[in-house]
This record gives C-alpha cells, structure tokens and sequence, in this order.
C-alpha cells in the first residue's frame, strides 16, 4: 500500500501489482467532524482529513474531488463574480441553470478549483510515498447536467480540459471519470497523457479495471480469475461509513489481492 503500488499498477497493467482506489472523499470529512452538507473550503483542514485515510484504510491513492461540488461551485463564480461561495454551491444543490456558461479557461482559476489544487499540493508534500493521488471528475455530460445546462457538452468539455491542465500541476497518478459517457473524450485523455496520468472512465470496461458497487464490497466478494490491477468503486464511499466495518472489508480485499 505506497504510491510505488500505484505506479507499478498502472504501469505494468499485468496484475503483479494491484492498486487499491477506492473513492474515499466526503467520508474523510466526517471523520474529522467537519460540517456535514457544506462545501469545505479550508485546505488545510481538507488536506489533514485526506492525510489520514491511507493510514486508516491502507489505501494506494487519495481521490479529490469526488462529488464534483468544487468543480460545479467553481463554474457557477466564474460565470458570476459577485456571487458568494455559500451561494454559488447553494445554486449546484438547487441545479438551476448555469446561464450563461464561463470562459472554460476561468474555471479552473475559481476559488473551489484553486483550492483542490492547493489540497493536491500539500497532499503531494505530506504523502510523500506513502500514497498516491487521484483525481475523480464528472465526464462532460455529467459536468452538464449537474449545472442543469444538459446541452453543454462541448462547452463541459473545454472547461474539463482546462481543469485537467490545472491540476496537472500537482503531478497525480490517475484521474477517474465518472457519468454516462463510458469513455474518456480523446482531447481529455490526451491532456492526461501529457502529464503523464492514467486516465479511466469508470464505466468503461477495461482488462484488470475492476470497479465495486458498495454492496459489492460489504459482501464477502470472490475476484474473477483475471489479473486485477486496479481496484476502485463506482460511487463514493458513503459518507456515514462506519470505519469499524469498512476498515475491515478493505483489508480483507487486500488480503484477496496479495494471494
């Protein structure tokens, strides 16, 4: 369980190493009692929580981002200003109509993105090799829909390429997308491959990519005989979590992989 994990996973694709990805993101929260339902925007408060889960659940990587609500909220201030953080996630919640839609190239400048950035940073300083990072992002259609704009895809998808630029930055070792679309858009992928991260969809099918349903891994899951090396899930781990089950159901999956 390191970053080395991660790396030789993703690089070698054999299934002689497996990384374990499980989207862990407003659950860290909780665990450090911060508000629930609300939009954190402290970094370093955010950064410890995260810090936290590869030591309490022996995880390969951190995910960010997952519930898309910083990426969503940052739309909303790049396109109005005047609008307050409070306001602009209360806008996402309520899934009213982005109108009109940003400047891609703004986004990723918007308070909510700047600091998942600035997370990833001090998660790179603090991890060191312990761990891995992930990003975790709606694919365009979802990113659309979520801004109640369904007809935006192409708009969606600049502003996804753009925010992959940001993120970039940070060196992280994969980024999941999620929603309809089944496949990572080529410009998206592409973006990805230059900064050298592996890029998935998690509802693409793909040889060694195995991708649990939260029952799935409460249940005494038996792996398929084919090489696994990567094992995530297809929705976030639920917020209300009990440590004391899922800690366990984790490491039995790491003991399934490492026999």
């Amino acid at each position: 369980m390191s970053r080395s994990t991660l790396r030789r996973a993703l690089e070698l694709k054999d299934g002689s190493s497996t990384a374990l990805v499980p989207l862990i993101w407003r659950h860290a929260f909780r665990l450090e009692q911060m508000a629930p339902g609300s939009l954190p925007m402290v970094a370093e408060d955010m950064a410890r929580a995260l810090r936290n889960v590869p030591l309490l659940y022996g995880v390969d990587a951190v995910t960010l981002g997952v519930d898309g609500a910083h990426l969503a909220t940052a739309c909303w201030t790049a396109a109005q200003p005047s609008l307050s953080i409070d306001d602009a996630w209360s806008a996402v919640r309520q899934r009213r109509p982005l109108e009109p839609v940003p400047d891609p190239k703004s986004v990723p400048a918007a308070e909510p993105m700047a600091l998942l950035v600035e997370v990833a940073d001090r998660l790179r300083s603090a991890l060191g090799e312990q761990a891995g990072i992930a990003f975790a992002l709606p694919d365009p259609a979802a990113l659309a829909s979520l801004l109640g704009v369904p007809d935006a895809v192409s708009w969606a998808n600049r502003v996804l390429i753009e925010v992959v630029r940001a993120v970039g930055s940070t060196e992280p070792e994969l980024v999941l997308f999620y929603g309809t679309e089944a496949r990572v858009q080529p410009r998206l992928a592409n973006m990805c491959g230059f900064f050298r991260t592996e890029a998935f969809h998690l509802a693409e099918s793909v040889s060694g990519k195995t991708v649990l349903t939260s029952r799935e891994l409460d249940d005494d899951l038996a792996l398929s005989g084919e090489p696994t090396w990567l094992l995530t899930t297809g929705a976030e781990i639920p917020e209300t979590a009990d440590p004391a089950c899922l800690g366990p159901a984790l490491l039995k999956l790491r003991q399934k992989l490492a026999s």
